[in-house]
Parts: structure tokens; C-alpha cells; sequence
């Protein structure tokens, strides 16, 4: 693979993921359907899978938890880990 770094994003308290890819520039591309809409993955496995299909090896995963948001306190940072795959 290229320099692209795979991104796992955990999508808040849905139990479901986005997959993506990141040049370094700070943007992410998510992966998409045939038909433009973004593609959710049901369980980590199965985003996981999609990544090691793509040449990837490892992947950021990022946890997003919007519940400081939602009582009305400062969003709290998101927590990120290098997984491997």
C-alpha cells in the first residue's frame, strides 16, 4: 500500500464502523458503496477484514463517544489506537 494510513472509525454507541483511508493530510475517505452511500460494517471483524482485503495490515481505530455532548459538558477527545489486522 502506499503512504495511505487505514482508519477505523467506531461510530459512537451504534455498534457499527466506518473504514477509511488517510494520505497524512488530516482528511480521511471513507469507503463507499457502488452507489455512493457510505458502507457500515456491523462488527469490527467483518471493517477489519474489508482493510486486510485492501493490502492493509494495520489500522487506526478511532472512538468516538458523544455522551459528555450529550449532557451538556465539553466534548471530551476522542481515543485513538493503532491496531493490527
Amino acid at each position: 500500500m502506499s503512504n495511505a494510513e487505514a482508519i477505523i472509525v467506531s461510530c459512537g454507541d451504534t455498534s457499527k464502523y466506518l473504514i477509511g483511508t488517510s494520505a497524512g493530510r488530516g482528511s480521511v475517505t471513507y469507503q463507499r458503496s457502488k452507489n455512493g452511500d457510505l458502507m457500515f460494517f456491523e462488527c469490527l471483524n467483518t471493517a477489519k477484514e474489508a482493510l486486510t482485503q485492501q493490502g492493509f495490515t494495520s489500522a487506526t481505530l478511532v472512538m468516538d463517544n458523544p455522551y459528555d455532548e450529550m449532557i451538556g459538558e465539553e466534548a471530551s477527545e476522542t481515543s485513538s489506537h493503532i491496531i493490527s489486522l
